[in-house]
């Protein structure tokens, strides 16, 4: 079954074409992500050798480069994670300017549907809507391919100790990666729906009030429409929190999914210690980076 219709998902590759966005800033912004969750892993990893390690009490000198490695990592992470911010923005903002000039040259082409549009609806359409649009740069895009880089980084190092707990790790973040969002997708598209035209409704309500507020009065029809404004915007909180409680089980799966992750390494990487097929200080490692 799919997420999204066919029709939501060739709206969706439109959508993104008419954004214009450059393939060279985009590699740039997953790089910037991807290294800031590499350092966070390799800071989690490196950290946990260097704690373990230390309380064996061996030569302070064996663990210098460790703890030049971890102040590295630490360092380098805030970096990557403002360049992160910084190119990820720039992306999505040439790209909502692309959107904007192509939605008016077409809309300047079209003057007879153009008519038929209210100028409330026109005008969430040209804003908040284009706004949303950015979104999915920042907010989907990105994020999904510096996940799946920095997911196949995080299995790559725990398998380097143990193969059987990088196979459990792979499998809890497939949950948290594919199924929670998954879920909560489905479950938050029709009430995100209902809320975009609510939301038209609300702009266009307000706009007649503020524009038309004379010839309201006097024709005493001022009352209905703030009672319908009382209305679109009801439904609008409704459908909001509607939409919330599909993200609440996504946050209640990637949690119980993180906790399984490390649950998993303790018993597996437990039992390979006792096994003699890992060392003590690298059960700490592949405990620690799940997290």
């Amino acid at each position: 079954m799919k997420a999204l219709p066919k029709s939501e998902r060739i709206a969706l590759r439109r959508v993104f074409a008419l954004l214009g966005v450059a393939k060279a800033p985009l590699a740039w912004a997953v790089v910037t992500g991807v290294a800031t969750l590499v350092c966070a892993v390799g800071l989690a990893a490196v950290s946990a050798w260097l704690i373990a390690r230390a309380s064996q009490t061996p030569l302070v000198a064996s663990l210098a480069l460790a703890a030049t490695i971890v102040r590295a990592f630490g360092a380098s992470r805030p970096v990557f994670r403002y360049l992160r911010q910084l190119t990820s923005h720039s992306v999505a903002l040439r790209g909502m300017s692309n959107l904007r000039s192509a939605v008016y040259s077409r809309l300047d082409s079209r003057i007879d549907r153009v008519t038929r549009i209210r100028r409330g609806d026109l005008l969430a359409r040209t804003g908040r809507d284009v706004d949303a649009v950015g979104d999915l740069v920042v907010r989907a895009l990105l994020p999904i391919a510096v996940a799946v880089f920095a997911s196949a980084a995080s299995v790559a190092v725990v398998a380097f100790f143990s193969p059987a707990v990088a196979l459990t790790l792979a499998c809890c973040l497939a949950a948290a990666g594919l199924v929670g969002p998954y879920a909560s997708m489905r479950g938050a598209r029709l009430a995100e729906i209902q809320q975009v035209e609510d939301r038209a409704e609300l702009v266009a309500l307000s706009l007649t009030m503020l524009e038309s507020s004379d010839e309201l009065r006097v024709s005493g029809r001022m009352g209905a429409f703030a009672s319908a404004l009382d209305d679109a915007e009801r439904r609008v909180f409704a459908n909001r929190d509607a939409a919330a409680r599909p993200g609440a089980l996504f946050s209640a799966i990637e949690t119980l999914a993180t906790g399984c992750a490390v649950l998993a390494a303790l018993v597996v990487g437990g039992g390979e210690v006792a096994g003699g097929a890992l060392a003590p200080v690298e059960l700490a490692i592949v405990a620690l980076v799940p997290l």
